[in-house]
């Protein structure tokens, strides 16, 4: 989270507000896989497994590493757990109700379609075998309408297999009867068959049909040991998981998945400068404050304490706010959000004396950091820890060019918006250590690379 505290100066407080909105972004209820579909896979996976069964493949014990190309909690958010609750009421494996009635997997969603068409990679977490594969059906789907989405069906030997919905149309590596290793990419994240919104559906079974979906997550509801080598806490606290400076009639769009138009260049003078959230856990009762700095650090505009109204906790939600600045001198400008009495954005922009030309600026250079193999032969990632808000100073949607050499060898070289990235660490790599190269571009400029080592030693 990017925060920096700015010298408090004292003002009068201005409370002219041209417009200010947003709300709760709809889980999705749609229930991914629908009835039809179910029975269809069910049949094709008893018949599979009647064949091929407990047969002669290693798999690891638990999954190695979550199944998509991104980093929980930032640009990626597991909206639904699977619901252990078999009446109508709602309990997830960490004994609270995030998930919705009947949900049999995990909800990994994307910020929007603007990533998912610059693509999220969903990656196999284990060893396994494709069982099929479904291709070709529209992809940008925000109704949760009952038809057939795009999606892999992976076998891990034993009574185990995991699903994978909604990926994006025409992006599937994979066929059936292919075997695939754990951090193996197997195509990318879209909003394709029963779905509101870009997101990974992933599903668990110990056995040869739903009626054996299971949370591979263990807590105090889900007792037992994990089904992941290295599981992951709920992300809880609250969070702005996007940050954009806009010119728009925010009342105008609809909103997320879909994207807004951005601006990081005003001019000298009095007009309406806005900017837009997606949040997470947003509190009961929250109130935010919003000021505008001169270059110079001296408060120009002050919203004074305003709140979300008696809004509800919000797991998920999008706000914009849109006031009239007196933008009386050229430079470098500070949009400052605050949230209950914290920062939680300062946000760059420049004003001058006429729109500049040719304006667009490179992405930040990106902190990038290497995860380890949690055990012997499991993948190797990469993750971009930081900037993790305000990652361009134009607010385009930056993805990023992943370079992996393994001695001098390029073992995968891949441009995506996930903010994680892997190699499966079971094949006959070289002896000489890893290397990986990550530039952030931001479809019109690229930005400054990092490099990051890593010794095959430390396996």
């Amino acid at each position: 989270m990017l925060v920096i505290f700015v010298p408090l100066v004292l003002l009068t407080i201005q409370s002219v507000t041209d417009k200010f909105g947003g709300g709760g972004i709809a889980s999705n209820e749609s229930g991914c896989i629908s009835l039809t579909e179910r029975k269809r896979i069910q049949t094709i996976v008893e018949e599979f497994h009647a064949r091929k069964g407990q047969s002669d493949i290693t798999a690891n014990t638990k999954y190695q590493v979550y199944p998509i190309g991104g980093l929980i909690g930032t640009d990626i958010f597991p909206n639904n757990y699977v619901d252990l609750d078999t009446t109508s009421g709602l309990r997830d494996w960490d004994c609270t109700t995030y998930t919705y009635n009947g949900h049999l997997g995990i909800d990994f969603d994307l910020r929007g379609f603007v990533e998912q068409e610059i693509g999220v990679p969903v990656f196999a977490p284990k060893d396994g075998t494709v069982v099929e594969v479904d291709d070709g059906n529209f992809d940008h789907n925000v109704y949760g309408d009952i038809q057939p989405g795009n999606h892999v069906i992976l076998y891990h030997g034993g009574n185990q297999y995991s699903l994978y919905w909604h990926f994006r149309r025409g992006t599937i590596r994979v066929q059936a009867g292919d075997q695939v290793k754990s951090g193996e990419e197997l195509g990318q994240v879209g909003s394709s068959g029963s779905s509101t919104g870009p997101h990974l559906h992933f599903e668990s079974w110990a056995g040869p049909g739903s009626q054996f979906a299971y949370d591979p997550h263990s807590g105090g509801c889900n007792l037992g040991s994990s089904g992941f080598v290295a599981q992951q806490p709920v992300p809880r606290q609250f969070g702005v998981r996007k940050f954009a400076l806009s010119m728009v009639d925010f009342s105008r769009f609809p909103g997320p998945p879909y994207e807004m138009p951005n601006a990081a260049n005003y001019v000298v003078g009095s007009g309406p400068v806005g900017f837009y959230i997606q949040a997470i856990n947003l509190p009961v009762n929250s109130n935010f404050r919003v000021r505008f700095l001169r270059p110079n650090g001296t408060v120009a505009f002050d919203s004074g304490t305003g709140t979300f109204g008696s809004n509800p906790f919000y797991r998920q939600s999008w706000w914009w706010w849109r006031y009239t600045v007196n933008l009386n001198t050229a430079g470098a400008w500070t949009a400052e959000l605050s949230v209950n009495g914290v920062a939680q954005v300062t946000a760059p922009f420049n004003v001058g004396n006429a729109y500049p030309l040719n304006s667009n600026l490179p992405p930040y250079k990106p902190s990038v950091a290497i995860i380890p193999p949690v055990e012997a032969g499991a993948p190797l990632a990469v993750q971009v820890v930081a900037p993790d808000i305000v990652t361009d100073p134009d607010y385009d949607v930056v993805r990023y060019r992943y370079v992996w050499r393994n001695g001098r060898t390029i073992v995968r070289d891949v441009t995506h918006a996930g903010r994680l990235d892997m190699v499966p660490a079971k094949l006959p790599w070289k002896s000489q250590g890893w290397t990986v190269t990550v530039t952030p571009y931001d479809g019109m400029a690229w930005g400054q690379s990092t490099t990051v080592v890593w010794s095959n030693e430390a396996r």
